[in-house]
């Protein structure tokens, strides 16, 4: 939308108030990016950066600048760094009490982790989120989060867990008036297709009937248990067991 991305720009360039000024830079930067205007975009992501540095910007605002970036690196497909960046972003974001920020972060780092088909990892940056979104009352943002983890779940071979979460995502958005499905059209679907490659119609359908019946709450808490039981990650520099 042509007068949102000008509201952004005009904050963005504003001196009153630099964390602002920079959360408004970094999303007209992302927003420019999105529109194909790379140029334009570095430029705002270099303004938001020259805030950060300067000081002044407040750590909230500094969670979500990390956070537009490692949404930018993803895009761009440099895995590697929007993964390094995140994880500053949520350490933030954790830090000054910015759940959103924090939460939307390892969104974005368990969908990365769903690129390459990771799914303990991916897993496991929902579960460091949900407590904490769900007992803020941020919907969205554990819904969000819940149908990601049924992709991971997915990719981890408990399709019928994966499809039981998907049952509990979609009455809750039903019922909310929010479809994560929907708003992330491209990789909500990706995720919906891991869910449904193992099962066949009756099987799916069964568990997502099951899980409409599902508290909230109660699909928070398989989706940590679940991660809780994954096999700890081998320490950086492990050997390699050899079959």
């Amino acid at each position: 939308e042509p007068s949102f991305l000008a509201g952004l720009e005009r904050a963005a360039t504003q001196d009153e108030d630099p964390s602002v000024a920079a959360v408004a830079a970094c999303y007209a930067g992302y927003f420019q990016a999105t529109f194909g205007q790379l140029g334009a975009a570095q430029a705002f992501f270099v303004r938001a950066q020259e805030l950060v540095a300067g000081g002044a910007v407040e750590p909230w605002a500094i969670a979500e600048v990390l956070f537009s970036q490692g949404q930018l690196l993803r895009a761009q497909d440099q895995r590697g760094d929007a993964l390094a960046v995140l994880l500053r972003a949520a350490q933030v974001g954790d830090a000054c009490g910015h759940v959103w920020a924090a939460g939307s972060a390892r969104y974005i780092t368990a969908k990365i982790h769903l690129d390459r088909r990771q799914g303990a990892p991916a897993l496991t940056a929902v579960a460091q989120a949900l407590p904490s979104t769900l007992d803020l009352g941020i919907h969205t943002s554990t819904l969000a989060l819940l149908h990601v983890a049924a992709g991971a779940g997915a990719a981890l071979d408990r399709h019928v867990e994966a499809a039981t979460l998907l049952g509990a995502v979609d009455a809750w958005g039903d019922r909310i008036g929010y479809h994560p499905a929907r708003m992330d059209p491209v990789d909500g679907e990706r995720h919906r297709a891991l869910v449904r490659e193992a099962l066949t119609a009756d099987e799916l359908a069964e568990a997502t009937a099951r899980g409409r019946t599902l508290p909230p709450a109660e699909a928070v808490a398989r989706v940590i248990a679940l991660a809780a039981s994954l096999p700890a990650p081998a320490p950086a520099g492990a050997p390699v067991a050899r079959g």
